[in-house]
């Protein structure tokens, strides 16, 4: 009789430990990954127009607004954002202690980062977050000597 009274004493036991295991393991699925993100802590107009090592939370930046939306989209991914120096934020990526940069593309950056890439090993733009454009400003002379754009579309 004791016997059985130790196995299903035993039983409950294993019961219990295993119950225990399947509540762990369900909530270290449901807990999000955390990315962090470092972007420069100067103004770069456009993208970041505050300044500084706060990051906005009520008005975000533009480009970060978007970063936040696709964060709020993804149950999987947490998203903490933190503003440093440019170099700051590109040695904390080389030593691991950031997992992205918000930075356009250069060749010396694959070095220590990796960029999204088409299938010939290009840079592929249809998944930047921005697309800049330049244009020249001039004074009154430079403008009445190049007239129209399309001098400078034919070069």
């Amino acid at each position: 009789m004791n016997g059985n009274k130790r196995v299903r004493e035993n039983r409950w036991g294993v019961v219990l430990f295993c119950s225990c295991c399947v509540m762990c393991l369900t909530a270290l699925q449901v807990q999000a990954t955390e990315l962090i993100f470092c972007y420069e802590d100067k103004t770069a107009a456009t993208l970041f127009l505050s300044e500084g090592s706060d990051v906005p939370i009520d008005d975000p930046d533009a480009l970060l607004e978007v970063i936040q939306r696709l964060d709020n989209k993804l149950a999987e991914v947490s998203i903490r954002y933190v503003r440093k120096p440019w170099q700051a934020c590109l040695s904390d990526l080389r030593s691991n202690k950031v997992n992205a940069v918000i930075a356009a593309y250069r060749p010396e950056r694959t070095a220590f980062g990796q960029y999204p890439l088409t299938k010939s090993q290009q840079p592929d733009s249809t998944r930047a977050l921005s697309k800049f454009s330049s244009c020249l400003i001039g004074s009154n002379k430079f403008h009445k000597q190049w007239q129209s754009r399309e001098v400078f579309q034919t070069k």
